[in-house]
C-alpha cells in the first residue's frame, strides 16, 4: 500500500512526487521476490503480502509481556470498562467515548495521552473519565479490575489487546486487522464495523456472556504470545534456515 503524496504537493512538487513513487512501486514489486522468506504478525498482513506480492508469508506473532500483566491472586472486577491508547486520530477513541455517551449507566477509563487529548475531554459525558499517563504498574491494575478492555483501531497486530488477556480481562475490539487472531470467541467480542452501533450492540452482546469469559482460558489464549514463545519460534525459523 502506498500514499500517493502529489495529493498534497501539486504541480512541479506532485509531478516529481508521482515519479518517485512510480519508481518505488517499480522497485518494490522486481525484488521482492529475491526475498527468502516473508513474514507477517498476523493473518490480516499475510493476507496483504499475499495480495500485495502475490507470495506467501509465514505468521510469527510479536512477542507480549504476559508474565507483567498476568496477576498475581484472585482479582474482583470493578465496575468499569477500560482502554487505553496514545490519543491519536487512527486510535478511534472519539468511537469509544461517543458509544459510551449513549450508555450514561456504563463507566468508561481511559488512558494516555496524544494529540487528541484535549478534543476527547470535550468530547466525553460524565460517565467517562481520563486517567492521563499512568505507570506500568497502575495500568496493569487498572487492566485487571476492568469489566472488558475496548479497543476501536485497525491494528496490523494490537500487542494491548494481548495485554488486557494476560491480565485476565476480556477484549471488546474492532474486529479486523489483528483482533481477529488474537480475540477468540472464547476471550471477547469482535464487532464488524467502526460506528457507534456496531460496537453498542457488541457492548450489549458482552453484558449477556459477560460470566462466560474465564480467566484461565483468556490466560491460556494470553500465553500464546509470550516472550519465550516467540523466541523459540524465531530460534526454529533461523536454525531451519541456517541448517541449510
Amino acid at each position: 500500500e502506498y500514499l500517493t503524496l502529489a495529493n498534497l504537493n501539486h504541480g512541479l512538487k506532485g509531478k516529481l512526487t508521482n515519479l518517485i513513487l512510480d519508481y518505488l512501486k517499480y522497485w518494490d514489486k522486481k525484488t521482492a521476490p529475491r526475498v527468502t522468506k516473508y513474514f507477517a504478525n498476523s493473518s490480516f498482513i499475510k493476507k496483504r503480502v499475499k495480495n500485495c506480492y502475490g507470495l506467501k508469508a509465514e505468521i510469527l506473532y510479536p512477542p507480549a509481556d504476559t508474565k507483567f500483566f498476568k496477576p498475581s491472586r484472585i482479582i474482583n472486577k470493578q465496575n468499569y470498562f477500560f482502554t487505553y491508547a496514545r490519543h491519536e486520530s487512527y486510535k478511534r477513541i472519539d468511537l469509544i467515548i461517543k458509544t459510551f455517551n449513549q450508555l450514561p449507566n456504563e463507566k468508561l477509563l481511559i488512558a494516555g495521552t496524544g494529540n487528541e487529548t484535549e478534543n476527547l475531554k470535550k468530547l466525553a459525558g460524565p460517565n467517562i473519565k481520563f486517567l492521563g499517563k499512568i505507570p506500568k504498574t497502575q495500568l496493569g491494575e487498572r487492566l485487571q479490575q476492568a469489566r472488558a478492555f475496548i479497543y476501536a483501531a485497525r491494528e496490523d497486530f494490537g500487542v494491548v489487546m494481548v495485554e488486557a488477556l494476560a491480565a485476565a480481562t476480556p477484549v471488546i475490539a474492532f474486529g479486523v486487522g489483528g483482533a481477529v487472531d488474537i480475540v477468540q470467541k472464547n476471550c471477547g467480542v469482535l464487532y464488524p464495523e467502526q460506528n457507534v452501533l456496531s460496537l453498542k450492540n457488541a457492548l450489549q452482546e458482552f453484558t449477556k456472556k459477560e460470566k462466560t469469559f474465564k480467566s484461565e482460558i483468556l490466560l491460556k489464549e494470553a500465553a500464546k504470545y509470550s516472550e519465550q514463545n516467540f523466541k523459540d519460534a524465531f530460534k526454529k525459523i533461523c536454525d531451519s534456515y541456517l541448517n541449510k
